[in-house]
């Protein structure tokens, strides 16, 4: 898959700002973080596969140690100049070292007001890598953890997608059909529509 980013484009438009707040504790733990307060297990969770046996509820084991703070800060002129370093080198095509700064701006701004975004663009970038796994966690992080979120109805599109190239046919017609219920009228509810009818067709 290829990503363009383009300002305006339908699918992964970039947002210079974010002044959600999300009713969440004060933080909670995607991966092994140990040093803030945890809501989640720190080690290596558990997960429960699906009936296809590809792919897990969670993706724990290739995360980063990233902690997921519930409430983003104001975002200041520091905060914006690295959101913008990392985004550079996603708009070059340099999506390996794009995922990885968006990893350190995530360690380095944990309360920040560009968060959500910040997984977004992470997760893009390894979708595009098609590191699948990696790529639906941080989607997972986005949908679980900033619900009210601009980039959700994006976010489970991509999920459903990724579930479908793990061949996890009824956990991705379950995302899609999910996707399409709430947001009807959301621009990439056409795309959901027209994975459902290709999945109808292949008998998935």
């Amino acid at each position: 898959p290829v990503v363009t980013v383009q300002e305006n484009s339908p699918e992964i438009s970039v947002s210079s700002s974010n002044t959600e707040s999300v009713a969440l504790p004060s933080s909670v733990v995607v991966g092994s973080v140990t040093t803030v307060p945890m809501s989640v297990p720190a080690a290596e969770t558990t997960t429960t596969t699906s009936d296809t046996g590809n792919v897990s509820d969670t993706v724990m084991r290739s995360v980063p140690k990233i902690a997921v703070t519930a409430t983003p800060g104001i975002v200041t002129a520091a905060e914006k100049a690295a959101y913008d370093k990392a985004f550079s080198l996603l708009k070059q095509s340099r999506y390996a070292d794009a995922a990885l700064e968006f990893e350190t701006f995530l360690r380095q701004y944990p309360s920040g007001g560009l968060n959500d975004d910040a997984w977004y663009w992470m997760a893009q970038a390894r979708y595009v890598m098609r590191e699948f796994e990696s790529a639906l966690n941080a989607y997972q992080t986005i949908a679980n953890y900033f619900p009210e979120s601009s980039r959700v109805p994006a976010t489970l599109l991509k999920i459903g997608y990724i579930q479908y190239e793990m061949a996890a046919y009824p956990e991705a017609r379950q995302t899609l059909s999910d996707l399409l219920e709430r947001f009807p009228a959301h621009r990439v509810a056409v795309s959901a529509e027209t994975r459902l009818k290709k999945m109808d067709r292949e008998g998935r």
